[in-house]
């Protein structure tokens, strides 16, 4: 889970099998939760980077 600023709260980084494995998280984590006002969802079609470190040189 990321902290960041602008529009977003919290940017989540999710893996998961298929499709029916996110909405299975999606419903029990948001929908279903009452303080979660609002979540939106990008599906990555093909990753350019595996991780999320940033190489120092």
């Amino acid at each position: 889970m990321l902290l960041v600023t602008g529009q977003a709260d919290y940017i989540l980084v999710c893996t998961f099998k298929d499709m029916s494995e996110y909405e299975a998280f999606s419903q029990t984590m948001f929908v279903e939760t009452p303080s979660v006002v609002r979540f939106q969802t990008n599906v990555v079609i093909s990753p350019m980077k595996m991780t999320l470190q940033v190489p120092v040189e």
